[in-house]
């Protein structure tokens, strides 16, 4: 009789067991289930939009701008008056383009260019310094050259042409010389320098002076033109360049 009692206890602890375990595989099943994200379908990726052509119509613009450019130049007589006209009555070009003594005396102020609310006052050594009257009163030519600093002319064989012109302006100090007359010419009026010219070529004309001066015999009897009074900053070193060249 105890036997069978034990056996029957066994019997059940181990059906117990068994259950227990069964009830706990599903509890952490379903627990497990919970903790997991659904999986989702991965987004289609979006096809970039297509851009329209960035170049359409432009050989039609080519095309123009080529039949345009390739007909013979002709002057506009109407046009050039016109724009003469203007010039003189809105800008005064002729009489004001460049400071001399006949348009700018002593005492009076020179607004800069480049920033209308600064002035600078006409002393008697600044008076000193301006050409005693335009270089170029009512003068016209037919034919004008102006030729730049940028290399373009390279191997070009230009030099004829440029100086054929009855008027030849030169920018910003421009090489001639030295293999250049056959490209570029050598005939020169006007020659131009840019103020950054002075400092970074020349050290701001602080030291040696010489070689700025006798870079400029290239250029012959010309007018050189400086931007003295286009900003503040840069009548300094204009100064400094005509009392180099009244030195030497």
């Amino acid at each position: 009789m105890r036997g069978q009692l034990l056996k029957s206890f066994f019997s059940l602890v181990i059906t117990l067991f068994f259950l227990g375990s069964l009830l706990t595989t599903v509890i952490w099943y379903m627990v497990d289930n919970k903790n997991v994200e659904p999986q989702r379908p991965h987004p289609k990726k979006k096809s970039a939009p297509q851009l329209s052509d960035p170049c359409k119509g432009c050989r039609e613009v080519i095309n123009k701008a080529i039949e345009r450019y390739s007909q013979t130049w002709k002057k506009q007589k109407n046009n050039y008056q016109k724009f003469s006209s203007q010039l003189t009555s809105q800008c005064h070009g002729l009489d004001k383009a460049i400071i001399t003594q006949a348009n700018t005396p002593v005492g009076s102020k020179i607004v800069y260019d480049g920033d209308k609310k600064k002035t600078i006052k006409v002393t008697p050594e600044l008076f000193s310094t301006f050409a005693k009257e335009h270089p170029f009163p009512n003068n016209t030519w037919d034919t004008c050259a102006v030729v730049g600093n940028g290399g373009i002319l390279t191997n070009s064989s230009c030099g004829d042409i440029i100086d054929s012109a009855e008027f030849v302006i030169r920018c910003n100090l421009p090489p001639l010389g030295k293999g250049y007359e056959k490209h570029v010419g050598i005939k020169t009026d006007i020659v131009t320098a840019n103020p950054s010219i002075f400092l970074e070529k020349y050290g701001a004309l602080m030291g040696r002076r010489r070689p700025f001066v006798e870079s400029l015999r290239s250029y012959g009897k010309s007018r050189l033109l400086l931007p003295a009074f286009s900003y503040g900053h840069n009548t300094a070193v204009c100064m400094r360049a005509v009392y180099s060249i009244e030195d030497f």
